[in-house]
């Protein structure tokens, strides 16, 4: 760190974790905050760079300054010539590094330009799953993690095979074992028609008895399926050690009261006290596959199973948003978009919590009641296949048998659901194509792949690369019949999901920072628009930036609408304008206007403004950065926006004064 002047530069060759591991993080971290990152240059040593050196070591050219506002990157790169291919160089500004990965501050890695800008893009439109330098505002899901309910080594005194249990006395009940002699009461699943009986019902005609219930592992499960690996199958093939898990066949899976077994069984009031430990009511669990690979068809895997055991290679994630929740959790999980960023972050063959709480998560906001309804159909009929995940399908609200599994549906509904995600993460269809397969867009020699190994098992399959063409005429047909339209998805989604804004410590702002010294009808509404736009991440509804210039402007109509704390600190900042007053705002949009348009007519035209009339919304564009905001015009608009995020948009403005309202109503009028 101090190897080179305020005025220079030191460059060392280092081991590339020191960007992207754990355990090096705080000192990655660091060097992003003070901004002393210039470059990190990648290499990997398959062509012998370093003859001496093992062919699978990495290491990284790295080269640290002072006050670097960006810093310059390459990844696997093989040969020193390479860096002057311009499409594996890229450059990320430290905000984008710490939008990306704000938690751990490493390094992301990318193989490519593309893959770097579409990714900034992503996380532009989408806030992580969890930011923790914000504390509980930062998990706007609620969302807790879970190491599964059993530790395969720790807990395995509890596991019993078939054939112990057999010795135990116990007789075989639906997926469950149960005491032989022990008549079976009635369960949920009984009444509609399985034979599986996963919940563990009240006592017995007589007694209560001892029941077994499954333990799932991650191999069992797979994308919307809870019945991929059937452990009886394994034992049938002689697989002793169970190194590979066969998938039960199409015939198998079309028989909805079919259900598969897993290699052990755990005692089901066991499973009751850990949930209820955990303060989890719910017959159904979610979580994903531990085990994975950036290289695989698909990185992260997740679904829904039955409340029954599960072990730590199967992480279970729990939410407060409930079963509709939970739902568009699951989607967004397994969307294709999602998961073309997690193959730039897993560098190993664990996909940890770190991971998952840095994945761009689109927040329950988000979901309005259109939007939950077309997931909820697709999710509904992705996930219940068989008669086990009945206690899933009624907290939907449907009430309806298992659905068919259908190969050719199923491969619709997720095109669908990939489609629906692009548009929700402000995606053009081009760049749903480049992350379906780059050198689609790119080319062939194009430094950057995706889903090659999913590309190249559907070519055997189908004879076709099926996915892309699927998801690629879902776009097509959902713009067509007027889907997007109907589920407000234009082109800019980041509109949709504002960002809280990181704002300094305010209680080290001194009284009246953001005070006007008097009010300029003709000058201040220019300044609010340009520390607006200054603040924004991208698109972003003109309705929601008219009403954040309100705010602005006449600061006591914010008042009322903070928690007392936060309402403190805004009056304290602001001084008398923020004082609370009732009656309507008389002449506001008379002496707002004037100035307010002739400061768009200004933006627009030099290209600092950029409108999309058909979504209605306003993006920052060029040359901003040429007008003063600091003062009030910049502590405000940061302070503002950051609220707004907080409130609904919709009933805030319908609870304005009627000049305020009448004059943001305006706002597709400019």
């Amino acid at each position: 760190m101090e190897l080179s002047r305020k005025s220079g530069r030191a460059g060392v060759i280092v081991p590339t974790g020191i960007a992207t591991d754990a355990t090096t993080a705080p000192f990655f971290a660091h060097l992003v905050e003070e901004k002393r990152l210039a470059s990190l240059v990648d290499f990997e040593n398959r062509e012998r760079v370093f003859p001496g050196v093992y062919f699978r070591v990495k290491f990284c050219l790295l080269t640290l300054g002072h006050n670097e506002a960006k810093a310059r990157f390459a990844f696997f790169l093989t040969q020193a010539s390479q860096l002057a291919e311009p499409e594996r160089n890229f450059t990320l500004s430290l905000d984008q590094i710490e939008a990306i990965n704000p938690n751990t501050k490493t390094a992301p890695v990318f193989r490519s330009r593309a893959d770097a800008e579409l990714t900034a893009k992503i996380y532009r439109n989408s806030p992580v799953l969890i930011d923790e330098r914000k504390g509980a505002e930062g998990n706007p899901w609620s969302v807790e993690f879970r190491q599964g309910l059993f530790n395969m080594s720790s807990d395995s005194g509890l596991f019993h095979t078939t054939s112990e249990l057999e010795e135990l006395g116990f007789v075989r009940d639906g997926t469950d074992w149960v005491e032989k002699g022990v008549s079976s009461a009635q369960s949920e699943l009984d009444v509609e028609g399985s034979k599986a009986s996963l919940i563990t019902p009240q006592a017995g005609s007589q007694r209560s008895r001892k029941r077994y219930v499954p333990l799932y592992e991650g191999k069992m499960i797979h994308q919307y399926d809870h019945r991929r690996g059937d452990f009886s199958l394994a034992k049938e093939k002689g697989d002793a050690e169970y190194r590979e898990i066969p998938s039960p066949s199409t015939e198998m899976l079309n028989d909805t009261s079919f259900e598969i077994s897993p290699r052990y069984w755990v005692p089901s009031e066991e499973v009751e006290a850990r949930l209820k430990a955990k303060n989890w009511s719910g017959k159904w669990l979610m979580g994903w596959r531990d085990i994975t690979n950036a290289t695989n068809e698909r990185t992260v895997i997740a679904t829904v199973i039955p409340a029954v055991g599960v072990n730590h290679k199967m992480p279970i994630f729990m939410s407060s948003e409930g079963a509709m929740g939970h739902s568009g959790l699951l989607a967004n999980l397994n969307s294709s978009i999602l998961d073309f960023v997690a193959r730039q972050k897993v560098g190993g063959t664990n996909l940890a919590y770190f991971f998952i709480k840095q994945f761009p998560v689109l927040p329950p906001k988000f979901y309005n009641e259109s939007r939950l309804g077309f997931l909820k159909l697709r999710v509904l009929e992705l996930t219940y296949t068989s008669h086990s995940l009945a206690a899933f399908a009624r907290d939907l609200g449907y009430d309806g048998p298992p659905f068919a599994w259908d190969e050719d549906r199923r491969a619709l509904l997720r095109a669908e659901l990939d489609a629906f995600y692009a548009r929700a993460y402000g995606l053009s269809r081009d760049e749903l194509r480049y992350i379906l397969d780059p050198s689609d867009v790119k080319g062939e020699d194009y430094p950057s792949e995706t889903f090659r190994v999913l590309k190249e098992r559907e070519i055997r399959q189908h004879g076709e690369y099926r996915t892309r063409r699927l998801v690629l005429e879902a776009w097509d047909r959902m713009e067509a019949d007027g889907v997007f339209a109907e589920l407000r998805l234009a082109d800019t989604m980041a509109v949709t999901v504002p960002q809280p804004i990181a704002l300094p410590p305010l209680e080290r702002l001194p009284d009246a920072a953001w005070a006007r010294a008097a009010a300029s009808p003709q000058h201040d509404p220019s300044a609010a628009l340009a520390a607006i736009l200054k603040s924004l991440n991208g698109a972003t509804p003109i309705r929601t930036i008219r009403l954040a210039a309100v705010m602005m402007l006449e600061p006591h109509l914010l008042s009322p609408l903070l928690q007392p704390d936060v309402q403190s600190q805004w009056r304290r900042l602001v001084g008398q304008e923020a004082e609370p007053r009732s009656g309507n705002v008389v002449g506001f949009a008379a002496r707002t206007t004037p100035g307010w348009n002739t400061a768009i007519t200004n933006h627009r035209g030099n290209g600092r403004l950029i409108e999309d009339f058909a979504a209605e919304t306003w993006a920052p564009g060029t040359g901003l950065d040429a007008f003063d905001t600091a003062g009030w015009p910049e502590g405000r608009a940061s302070f503002v926006l950051n609220a707004l995020c907080k409130l609904d948009i919709d009933t805030t403005i319908a609870a304005a004064p009627d000049d305020v309202r009448d004059w943001i109503a305006n706002a597709a009028a400019g």
